[in-house]
């Protein structure tokens, strides 16, 4: 099913018909309790640390360098964009860095992000 327009994640009828609202922060929850069933310890403790706080903010982080504030600020919600502004963290943490750097020069090199040998040897 593709969302031309509004909410990505809303809540599924038992009919499986989409319904046109957001899922509220309580379902996200249960949907986040019922993928964590049958993960390792670690990979439930790492799910544990996201939020629909932290997605919302991880959404708006990355959209920063492609939409305008207003759009993200629509996209979130949002009446204030003094709102939407805390919720845009520094995306720019590796940029220019040596990190960037070398991952940038092994995927010209080696076609991927996982391919290479670490270092031009």
């Amino acid at each position: 099913m593709i969302v031309a327009a509004g909410p990505v994640f809303r809540p599924i009828t038992r009919h499986g018909r989409m319904a046109g609202e957001a899922l509220s922060a309580p379902a996200v929850a249960v949907v986040k309790a019922s993928l964590s069933e049958g993960m390792t310890t670690a990979d439930a403790q790492a799910m544990a640390d996201y939020s629909g706080h932290s997605l919302r903010a991880g959404h708006a982080t990355s959209a920063q360098n492609e939409a305008p504030g207003h759009a993200i600020q629509r996209q979130l919600r949002h009446k204030s964009f003094n709102t939407t502004a805390g919720y845009i963290r520094d995306g720019r943490l590796f940029k220019g860095s040596s990190a960037s750097f070398a991952l940038r020069c092994n995927v010209l090199t080696h076609g991927s992000k996982s391919g290479g040998n670490g270092g031009g040897q």
